[in-house]
């Protein structure tokens, strides 16, 4: 079953633009209050209005042993005009590559947790959600695994959900195997959103995945594949 294998392409390289780190409590955002018109902060565009404001006001947290004494509120599901013009409750941000996104939030109620959606270029395309819970706020990771540029938003499919800090990290670097004849001993497919879809290809329904290729080197590389039917 082994083959040799060559690397055309990796999927997975180091970062393409400086890490974005914006803590709700620093000064840029703790003094906005309640924020009713399009508000951008150091690449952080916000969506509010009048009617769906996003509101910030002090609230101690201390997660991960970093302290916050604010936090954004959402307020409420998010709003779009059409699915690529958001209108309020919906945070914006641009990414040129591999990205590891990093959020510290909250559900806005106690007794339930909510979920923040991450969306690519458009509101129709979650490639994940982030849970929000009630009792306590955490710290929660998401991987954008895509090699071009996007747009990605933020933004709760139902009720509030309150934001502390926001960190856009480079994605971790994927080793090149070195050339010659290295084997594949296993290869495993992933779902855009990271979902485990097993390792046999023909029982895949059609739709992009990413390879997780193990060599017999000990080296281990991703692909971005896609199946078009099944």
């Amino acid at each position: 079953m082994k083959k040799l294998y060559t690397i055309l392409t990796a999927l997975l390289m180091v970062g393409l633009v400086n890490a974005q780190d914006w803590n709700i409590s620093d000064s840029e955002f703790n003094s906005l209050g309640s924020i009713e018109a399009e508000t951008t902060i150091n690449g952080l565009t916000i969506y509010a209005n009048a009617a769906k404001p996003v509101v910030i006001d002090g609230n101690n947290k201390t997660v991960d042993g970093i302290s916050y004494s604010y936090r954004m509120k959402l307020g409420g599901s998010g709003d779009f005009t059409d699915a690529t013009t958001p209108a309020a409750r919906v945070l914006k941000f641009n990414v040129n590559g591999p990205k590891e996104i990093s959020i510290v939030l909250q559900s806005s109620s106690s007794s339930s947790d909510r979920l923040l959606n991450v969306a690519m270029n458009s509101e129709d395309n979650v490639i994940g959600q982030l849970n929000a819970l009630g009792l306590e706020a955490t710290k929660q990771n998401i991987s954008y695994t895509g090699t071009g540029a996007a747009t990605i938003y933020l933004f709760s499919p139902s009720s509030g959900v309150n934001l502390y800090h926001i960190i856009v990290g480079e994605a971790t670097s994927i080793a090149t195997p070195a050339a010659g004849n290295a084997n594949v001993v296993k290869t495993e497919y992933f779902s855009i959103t990271g979902v485990n879809a097993g390792n046999n290809w023909n029982s895949l329904s059609a739709g992009v995945y990413i390879a997780r290729i193990t060599l017999d080197n000990g080296q281990v590389t991703t692909e971005k594949v896609t199946k078009v039917r099944r």
